[in-house]
């Protein structure tokens, strides 16, 4: 019997490091409430200088300012910081593996796929319902469509970036696989980067769906559970970041840590424009 449960003791193992820490859900919660925003902004200002074309194909100025302008701010934006968040969730995969990395990319790769394909056939068919409030919140529907486009847009690359790593990687021997993940770390991380925000488009499309629905309270209430949302997934996010592996040395997670960060100044540098030796 005492072996039994000393073999028990050997087998589960607390470290300590899910333990409440909060700091980490402060931080959360004020990535939850940023997150958040924009689509309360949206739905709270709905009633703010309406649109009122009824010819889409004539130019509005208002269309231009509060949906076209903020809109391709935005994409600009998020883009510019895809590749930085792409590279921390690749980073973030190796730093603390000790397995079969190739077994694991394959894994990791075929269930981002899966998941990103069924969101993209949600928000498929979110874009293509008629809307109730098209008439008395333009904006809002206009919004709607625009968020869906988008989680469109990151499922259709997330899904591709999959199937490009499994494709390269799968032809390779266990040593050549671990080094086209190393060399390609920012593609590794960019499906999922695609279902963080394929997700988050969702939702907010989701919470302006409740504005135009049904009104404003309904909206803010969607909105506060939206952003309680952002907050628990941000903070186990977190606590999945901080766990360290214990069958990892500090010797060995302290060459990993200085070997991402000269890496990833490499990455970040200016593509070279000198065609590559075949």
């Amino acid at each position: 019997m005492e072996q039994v449960e000393a073999k028990m003791m050997e087998e589960f193992t607390h470290t300590g490091q899910g333990d409440i820490r909060l700091d980490l859900w402060a931080k959360a919660a004020v990535v939850g409430l940023v997150l958040a925003a924009p689509a309360a902004a949206i739905g709270l200002t709905a009633k703010i200088n309406p649109i009122d074309t009824v010819d889409m194909d004539d130019w509005d100025a208002e269309v231009g300012l509060h949906v076209v302008l903020p809109a391709t701010i935005w994409y600009i934006i998020s883009n510019i910081y895809t590749g930085k968040i792409a590279y921390f969730f690749g980073k973030d995969m190796l730093q603390e593996s000790n397995a079969d990395i190739k077994d694991c990319v394959r894994n990791n790769m075929t269930t981002t796929g899966v998941v990103l394909a069924l969101v993209l056939s949600i928000v498929i068919g979110m874009l293509q319902c008629d809307l109730s409030f098209e008439t008395e919140n333009r904006r809002v529907a206009m919004w709607y469509r625009l968020l869906l486009v988008l989680s469109i847009e990151a499922c259709i690359k997330g899904i591709l970036m999959s199937c490009f790593f499994l494709v390269y990687m799968e032809p390779l021997s266990p040593t050549a696989a671990k080094a086209f993940i190393i060399d390609n770390v920012n593609y590794l991380g960019e499906p999922f980067t695609e279902v963080v925000l394929s997700l988050l488009y969702f939702l907010c499309a989701a919470n302006l769906w409740m504005f135009g629905v049904d009104g404003f309270f309904m909206g803010c209430m969607v909105n506060a559970v939206l952003a309680f949302t952002v907050m628990r997934t941000a903070v186990v996010l977190m606590y999945m970041n901080c766990w360290e592996n214990p069958e990892l040395t500090k010797e060995a997670r302290t060459k990993r840590n200085e070997f991402f960060r000269d890496l990833y100044k490499v990455v970040a540098k200016k593509p070279s424009v000198e065609p590559r030796q075949a």
